[in-house]
């Protein structure tokens, strides 16, 4: 489907076995035990924080002194998810990276796919799985984020007339590129729900800018918010974002070659504001 601006956005949802999403047993699941000190992406500081299974369990290393890693020809400037009331100047953020973070920043810390890929595995689309993503390249446009999402929200008819769900995308690239933008919601490993996107740059201040502004959540995503934050307890919560992860790829319309690909795992804020932190994938153990 064709918006009035022209751009492709559309959902595809696969079948309704798939959006069984809940975990019916808590057995054998494997709670994080200890507190470590996070970077925290949006602030600039460290917090600490009860660690995510997806990030705790993972051997993280920042690059040697002196490396570098190829430019991106693509920045992420803004990636978030959000609430609004229609009728008056009011927005809750489920998160919200709003950065302008050097994505080449060669101390960033780094993760090995091989830690994470499994949650990105299958899609209905018949794209490659996020490692065989990975393998064709470039590696230097992977990155994975962790979002500490805010369900601090206030109790809210899902499908109230007057609430709007939706979210923003921004990039910045230094040549005029005319991209896709790939966003699928995975449950267990598997892609259950994708919106595609066409995006065209705006110069602005001598900068090239895509800006995806206020495109809505799909059914989907609202329904799994709201049946989240109706769990009696964080750690019903986190149990169930274990086997929720989201994967936006960004491509090249012309070529099809990657220009950014960002993994994102998921745990409750433990306050009021949304939180991130961004790594590099890295692969074959690479520090």
């Amino acid at each position: 489907i064709k918006t009035e601006d022209g751009k492709l956005d559309f959902v595809m949802n696969t079948t309704q076995a798939s959006l069984n999403y809940f975990p019916t047993s808590l057995q054998n699941v494997a709670f994080p035990r200890t507190l470590s000190s996070i970077v925290d992406g949006s602030l600039g500081t460290t917090r600490t924080a009860r660690p995510h299974p997806h990030v705790a369990s993972m051997d993280t290393a920042r690059s040697s002194p002196g490396s570098s890693t190829p430019e991106l020809r693509l920045k992420m400037l803004k990636f978030n998810g959000y609430m609004e009331r229609t009728d008056k100047a009011w927005r809750h953020f489920f998160i919200d990276l709003n950065t302008e973070t050097d994505f080449n920043d060669p101390n960033m810390e780094r993760i090995d796919i091989e830690k994470i890929h499994d949650k990105f595995r299958e899609f209905p689309s018949g794209e490659g799985s996020l490692k065989e993503l990975f393998e064709a390249g470039p590696s230097s446009a992977f990155f994975l984020v962790k979002f500490w999402v805010n369900l601090t929200m206030p109790n809210s008819d899902p499908k109230a007339s007057d609430t709007f769900y939706g979210h923003d995308n921004k990039y910045e690239s230094k040549e005029k590129l005319h991209i896709k933008v790939s966003t699928k919601a995975c449950s267990f490993g598997k892609g259950v729900v994708e919106k595609l996107q066409t995006v065209s740059p705006v110069a602005l201040d001598g900068r090239l800018i895509y800006d995806v502004e206020k495109s809505p959540l799909c059914e989907y995503m609202v329904s799994f918010i709201y049946k989240l934050k109706d769990l009696p307890d964080t750690k019903l919560m986190n149990n169930v974002l274990e086997n929720f992860t989201v994967l936006q790829h960004v491509t090249d319309m012309e070529t099809s070659e990657t220009l950014l690909c960002v993994a994102c795992v998921f745990e409750v804020s433990e306050t009021s504001k949304s939180q991130y932190s961004i790594y590099r994938l890295v692969g074959n153990g690479a520090q």
